[in-house]
């Protein structure tokens, strides 16, 4: 089972952006957060970070440095 968290739409309404532990492995006890894009129909998910945080989707816009 996977948990998601902080959905927010993308300004054309296209895509929604999302935190979820989807990608830990079964036998980790603490999950591994990742941010994730997927497109409004949901028929194309992709995770957009590499390093597993405690991720928390706020807005879209570009990456900060």
């Amino acid at each position: 089972m996977s948990y998601e968290h902080g959905p927010v739409w993308s300004p054309d309404g296209s895509q929604v952006a999302f935190a979820s532990d989807r990608d830990t492995p079964h036998h980790l006890l603490e999950p591994a957060w990742h941010l994730f894009v997927a497109t409004a129909t949901g028929d194309s998910i992709t995770r957009i970070t590499r390093d597993s945080a405690d991720y928390h989707v706020t807005d879209w816009g570009p990456p900060r440095r």
